[in-house]
């Protein structure tokens, strides 16, 4: 199955970012949960620092969201953000009128609620409980 994601303009080999977006065709044969080590790197906090410094919100950071690029032979990888349907300004930009009622959502997003910061932190925190739980 291959699908097409946007994604931070990603130097992959240092991860440095660039200030535009780019199309990856990314090909999945399965859909696995955030590994633990994504979520344990500094890169998953620095690329929503990063976002957050220029008062953008992702907006919807779940774990097929989220990538692990390991860099061959390199023992490396980065951290990667794709699907930036959503990203807005912080307490300005909207959720979609329709969200999935089955996806973990903070209590204040709703649809076409305002998008915050804090619904972003609340999704790492979340997503880092799954990978750690009762931590």
């Amino acid at each position: 199955m291959t699908h097409t994601r946007r994604s931070a303009g990603v130097d992959t080999r240092s991860c440095k970012y660039r200030p535009r977006l780019q199309y990856n065709h990314i090909k999945t044969q399965t859909h696995t949960p955030v590994p633990a080590v994504v979520l344990t790197k500094a890169d998953s906090e620095d690329t929503l620092n990063l976002l957050h410094g220029l008062d953008i919100v992702f907006a919807d950071l779940r774990d097929p969201n989220i990538l692990y690029v390991a860099f061959k032979g390199e023992g490396e990888g980065c951290v990667m953000l794709v699907d930036f349907d959503w990203p807005a300004k912080d307490g300005e930009g909207r959720y979609p009128t329709m969200l999935n009622p089955n996806n973990a959502w903070h209590d204040e997003v709703t649809p076409y609620g305002v998008i915050r910061k804090s619904h972003d932190l609340w999704q790492l925190a979340r997503l880092k409980a799954l990978c750690h739980p009762g931590a």
